[in-house]
Order: structure tokens, then C-alpha cells, then sequence
């Protein structure tokens, strides 16, 4: 799936997100992000960057609003 589309995540993104996860007991398994923002994290890169960059655990951002063709989202579920 990495290097069709930029997804979405429901993440508001922290510039320090990974460095304030290193204060938690388990900060690889899913770090509390903030609970609002202006931001909204993006994953997995798309065939316009550079081919190391398309991998899933590759992070950006951008606006909530914006729309762009190289952006889109994939369906998850928690499991139960």
C-alpha cells in the first residue's frame, strides 16, 4: 500500500510526538497524541517523493481541509 496515496489518520500531529513518547512505559505501541491541533498526521508516503520515503511508518502533516490527489484514506477496525 505505501507510495499510492498519503492516508489519513485520526492523529492530530505533534512535532514532539516521539520525543514525548519516550516518557510513557510503552511509547511504541500507540503514543497518546494531542487531543486537538491545526494538523491532522498524514502516513505512508506517494509516488512523488523520493523512493526511500515509501514506507508506512513514513509521517507528515497537513491541514484537515485540504485536498490534494496524492491524499486519501484506508478503512481500519480495532479489533474487539
Amino acid at each position: 500500500m505505501a507510495g499510492n496515496v498519503w492516508k489519513w489518520c485520526a492523529d492530530w500531529y505533534s512535532a514532539t510526538y516521539y520525543s514525548d513518547a519516550q516518557d510513557m512505559e510503552h511509547p511504541r505501541r500507540n503514543p497518546k497524541v494531542p487531543d486537538t491541533g491545526d494538523r491532522r498526521v498524514l502516513r505512508g508516503g506517494t509516488r512523488y517523493r523520493n523512493a526511500h520515503m515509501l514506507r508506512n511508518a513514513e509521517r507528515v502533516s497537513d491541514f484537515p481541509v485540504s485536498s490534494l490527489n496524492v491524499v486519501g484514506f484506508r478503512c481500519a477496525m480495532d479489533a474487539p
